[in-house]
C-alpha cells in the first residue's frame, strides 16, 4: 500500500521538511539494507549505530525520503 510523505509523517511534527511532502512512499525501514526504491529510511541513533552516517548510501539506492533526528 503506498501512502505520501505528508500523511506519514503528520503526527511527528516535523521542525523541517525539504523536498515534496506528496512522494509516495512503498515501505518504511530502519535498515540501510533493506532501502528499494520508493522506500521512507527512519535514521535515528543507536547504542552501537548512527544510521545517520548511512543516508547517502540510502539515497543512492532509491530511497523517496529519509526522516531523521539531526
Amino acid at each position: 500500500m503506498t501512502k505520501s510523505l505528508d500523511i506519514l509523517i503528520e503526527d511527528l511534527r516535523p521542525t523541517q521538511v525539504v523536498g515534496d511532502v506528496k512522494v509516495a512512499i512503498s515501505a518504511v525501514v530502519n535498515d540501510s539494507r533493506k532501502v528499494c526504491p520508493g522506500a521512507l529510511f527512519v535514521a535515528v541513533r543507536g547504542v552501537a549505530v548512527d544510521s545517520h552516517r548511512f543516508m547517502d548510501q540510502v539515497a543512492s539506492a532509491g530511497a523517496s525520503a529519509i526522516v531523521c533526528e539531526a
